[in-house]
């Protein structure tokens, strides 16, 4: 009994499984043992890094130091604000007077040629050199305080791409002295240089004039033929017109190329007048 019972179910059970088989498809069959998703997009590569923009040059005044013989020395450097450092600029290199002597870098920017760029900078489309003499010394003549200021300039040259062949040399009062004394210790290093209100027969120095008929000779053959505008007020009580009228003399003498300006009734502050000049830049 137990035995066709159990043989019975199994023949049951068979003939289910064959009806199951005939009513599912072949194709699904083999589809029950495969797992599909959906397809996905592939993930794009990312795009490629995009170099940082170059920071924008500042343009203006701006605060510069130079370490020499292991002094630090602060000055200041103007830029114009058409500058690119694709091309080559004019570079001049600017003296200030006595009364802007000091440490703060900043002085020296407050007179003069520094006060004409900031009246009409369209004027100047130069790079301008600004350096300062500390009260630890007195003035440009000075050799360490020369060799300050030329390496100021040479190193703004190398930093804003400097044009070697157009420096130009100016200063005024205490730096008009150091005008002439660079003109003649650098010979052929300026383009052209401005002495305003200044002169080879310094006020702190009156033992000079004694050797007025042979001291031009060596700023004369120095100079040579490079071009050299003076300015100089007629009532100048600190450097006497007379410094300008001399030097005139013996650069014409020589064959030399300059002009001598002179202000009727100016006195020593001939520079509020002759930056503002408009053919001067």
């Amino acid at each position: 009994m137990r035995h066709r019972c159990s043989s019975h179910w199994a023949i049951r059970a068979l003939a289910l499984l064959t009806a199951l088989v005939a009513v599912v498809p072949a194709g699904a069959r083999a589809a029950d043992h495969t797992t599909t998703h959906p397809a996905r997009p592939s993930t794009p590569p990312p795009p490629p890094a995009q170099p940082h923009p170059p920071h924008p040059q500042d343009t203006g005044f701006l605060d510069r130091v130079i370490v020499l013989n292991g002094v630090s020395y602060r000055y200041v450097v103007y830029l114009p604000w058409e500058y690119d450092p694709h091309r080559p600029w004019p570079v001049i290199l600017f003296l200030h007077g006595s009364g802007e002597r000091g440490s703060d870098g900043m002085d020296e920017t407050q007179v003069g040629l520094p006060n004409a760029i900031r009246a009409h900078p369209e004027r100047w489309p130069f790079i301008v050199v600004m350096p300062q003499v500390p009260y630890s010394h007195h003035h440009w003549t000075d050799p360490d305080m020369m060799q300050m200021a030329l390496a100021a300039l040479d190193a703004e040259v190398k930093e804003f791409h400097g044009d070697p062949d157009r420096l130009y040399l100016t200063g005024l009062s205490l730096g008009g002295y150091g005008c002439w004394e660079i003109a003649k210790d650098y010979p052929n290093r300026f383009a052209a240089i401005v002495p305003v209100s200044g002169g080879i027969f310094w006020s702190y120095a009156p033992e000079r004039w004694k050797q007025q008929n042979i001291l031009p000779e060596a700023y004369v053959r120095a100079v040579g033929k490079t071009p050299v505008w003076m300015f100089h007020g007629t009532l100048d009580p600190v450097v006497p017109t007379k410094e300008s009228e001399i030097m005139y003399t013996a650069l014409s003498a020589a064959g030399g190329d300059v002009r001598l300006w002179l202000y009727e009734g100016w006195h020593h502050n001939a520079w509020d007048k002759a930056y503002t000049e408009r053919a001067l830049p």
